[in-house]
């Protein structure tokens, strides 16, 4: 794991950064491209995905005009996790097999990832290994708000999705201080966000929530950016889906599922007995815990052939 990380930026000796005042900070992140993706999430293809399956060629075509959203539907489609006997060829099979509520989070998913990749350009940043993380933290959030008995709609997927913004933010804005952040976080360990704070000034969810802002996203997306490490600190109508981002961030770590860049161990207790749980299990109905759990585990095993073939 320490092999995978330290490839998140080139380990080049440290760099002396001093901390900004938040006026400094903000001003940078203006400074941060607004990215069409998230004023457009997959807008047009959205609308026709709530449609009936009778729609279907209809949806196949619109993904045939995105040739990186085609390509991640044949990987996916073409994945261990179907075990099918035979290789989808069309557009239309794969559809068939993923089904409209998948091809509608990839997307969703597939511009965010392929804009954020294009704003960092020459930053060492372990793409992949984070994307992972990002999309298996989005799938969990999406179980974890259905056991709660909230509305799971596409909002949740894209709160999870995004969670971690705000290191995509830092690398891109503050190149020194995250090769600084990034490099201390693997010598000494600990919480990452304590290394944000001493040597930027700011951590990367309020990044994230800032940048996030400046779009005028939901307040839901913003709020689960912000506090996904503190869900403690968010009540009202985002509860729910802050806890369970939250939650989903630790099972996400828990499950080795790619690589954030946070060096801190999540074991079994520390999700567990998480502030985040702890708040969904306050809105779920009567129900077998234990039987929860292993549902949840075998949810974040099965994801791991997902990743590898959607990312």
């Amino acid at each position: 794991m320490k092999k995978v990380c330290m490839s998140i930026v080139a380990a080049a000796g440290s760099v002396g950064v001093e901390p900004l005042d938040r006026q400094a900070i903000l001003r940078q992140v203006d400074r941060c491209p607004q990215l069409p993706s998230l004023r457009r999430i997959g807008a047009s293809l959205r609308e026709m995905l709530d449609a009936d399956q009778r729609y279907l060629a209809q949806v196949s075509d619109l993904i045939r005009r995105d040739p990186s959203l085609t390509s991640h539907v044949f990987r996916l489609a073409n994945s261990a996790f179907f075990s099918l006997s035979r290789k989808v060829k069309t557009v239309e099979e794969a559809v068939l097999h993923l089904g409209i509520r998948r091809v509608r989070q990839l997307a969703m998913s597939t511009p965010v990832v392929d804009d954020f990749q294009k704003l960092t350009g020459p930053c060492r940043f372990h793409w992949r290994g984070f994307w992972q993380h990002c999309l298996g933290t989005a799938m969990i959030t999406r179980e974890l708000t259905r056991f709660a008995g909230d509305e799971v709609s596409e909002l949740v997927y894209v709160a999870g999705l995004l969670h971690d913004v705000g290191k995509i933010v830092l690398a891109t804005q503050f190149p020194e201080h995250f090769k600084a952040i990034t490099e201390t976080a693997q010598a000494e360990g600990g919480d990452l966000r304590e290394h944000e704070i001493r040597l930027l000034g700011m951590d990367h969810g309020e990044l994230g929530a800032e940048y996030l802002s400046a779009h005028s996203l939901p307040d839901a997306l913003i709020e689960a950016a912000r506090h996904h490490s503190r869900p403690e600190l968010c009540s009202g109508p985002s509860e729910v889906v802050v806890a369970a981002v939250a939650t989903a961030n630790l099972l996400s770590h828990f499950g080795k599922l790619g690589v954030s860049g946070n060096p801190q161990v999540v074991r079994r207790e520390t999700w567990l007995y998480s502030t985040g749980w702890q708040i969904l299990e306050h809105h779920m109905p009567p129900r077998d815990m234990i039987a929860m759990e292993r549902e949840l585990l075998r949810t974040v095993e099965r994801l791991r052939p997902v990743l590898e073939f959607v990312v």
